[in-house]
């Protein structure tokens, strides 16, 4: 016993530590980058601009997230057409000129709400932008003199798909569990409760390109389950344990409507009697559906599974009784989603 509790201890206390890695790596680095504004060339610019300062900002160890809740900063970028003539700022004469285009760019401190850069960039095809943002843009003011055009930054609405496009979940709850024991004897436990807390990270930041855009639909999930285990091996003659269960899972995400999030996933999950009275099989196979809808900030999910060990479970005292369990489980759970640790471990900044 003492050794599983020292092993939890150990999980536990790597989790925590990645958790302040992760802290102290994407402090102050987060952008939230709503889509770039206004009128370019073609209706295409915008979309093609805001790519390529994600990229730009990759580049530069700065971290891109999806939620204005999660960043540290907040980049506005609004496209204009550009009629006045630039100068040399030498000797003051006129320079030739195919740009037409200038982009605007702000980078706004969210805590304090002020503009602590502004840079304008001048363009005549889009695809120059990421050149001028490798010569130019650094997140310090720009050198020369500009002529600044005076545009509101556009209000940032809330994004109705953010609760269900989240890079990680985190998730606890409740489960009844009824359990069949088959052998010589054969048995049920139906008045049987398990609980635990689980971990799902989505493919979201691997699906960038066209052939890995299916990641986008898959994420891998883990947890830690208690469970009691109660088999009867003959008239009168029971045995109790406690078992912990840790599964590896992968999901498919699937968001019909607004308002539902599904998932369907397979896998395994690990075996450990605490109490060591049973002898279950290292390993089960899982099978299950989650059906998630939104409530508060986070996610109400019923959670249907059903596993079955792959081999046969003995009791401790006695090898040669042995028994296969059929699992089935209805959980009830809350999950919460979050882009990085940081946004999460908020206390721990």
């Amino acid at each position: 016993m003492k050794k599983y509790a020292a092993l939890l201890l150990f999980f536990l206390a790597g989790i925590s530590l990645y958790a302040q890695i992760q802290s102290s790596t994407y402090r102050d680095a987060t952008i939230y980058i709503p889509p770039v504004t206004g009128n370019g060339s073609t209706p295409k610019d915008n979309e093609l601009i805001t790519n390529q300062i994600i990229e730009h900002l990759e580049n530069l160890n700065y971290l891109p997230v999806r939620s204005l809740h999660n960043a540290a900063f907040t980049l506005f970028a609004i496209i204009a057409q550009q009629d006045a003539p630039l100068t040399d700022p030498f000797n003051g004469l006129p320079i030739y000129q195919s740009q037409s285009y200038v982009l605007n760019i702000e980078l706004m401190d969210n805590k304090t709400g002020a503009n602590v850069m502004k840079q304008n960039l001048y363009y005549s095809e889009p695809d120059e932008i990421l050149n001028l943002l490798k010569l130019n843009f650094n997140l310090v003011p720009f050198a020369t003199e500009v002529t600044e055009i005076k545009v509101a930054p556009p209000e940032i609405e809330e994004d109705p798909e953010e609760w269900r496009s989240k890079m990680w979940y985190i998730c606890a709850g409740a489960f009844w569990t009824p359990r069949v024991y088959e052998g010589d004897y054969e048995s049920t436990y139906y008045v049987n409760f398990g609980y635990g807390i689980w971990t799902e990270f989505h493919l979201l930041k691997f699906a960038k390109t066209e052939k890995t855009k299916f990641l986008n639909y898959l994420s891998l999930g883990t947890g830690v389950e208690l469970v009691p285990d109660w088999v009867a091996v003959r008239e009168r003659e029971s045995y109790r344990d406690l078992l912990l269960e840790i599964p590896l899972l992968i999901n498919g995400v699937f968001k019909p409507s607004g308002y539902f999030m599904l998932s369907p996933y397979a896998g395994v999950n690990f075996n450990i009697a605490l109490y060591r009275d049973t002898n279950p099989p290292p390993v089960a196979w899982r099978l299950g559906f989650q059906y998630g809808i939104k409530v508060w900030n986070g996610i109400l999910v019923i959670d249907p599974w059903f596993s079955m060990d792959i081999g046969k479970s003995s009791i401790s005292s006695n090898r040669h009784v042995t028994y296969q369990r059929y699992m089935m489980h209805i959980g009830v759970k809350y999950k919460y989603g979050f882009d990085y640790f940081e946004s999460f471990l908020w206390f721990m900044k």
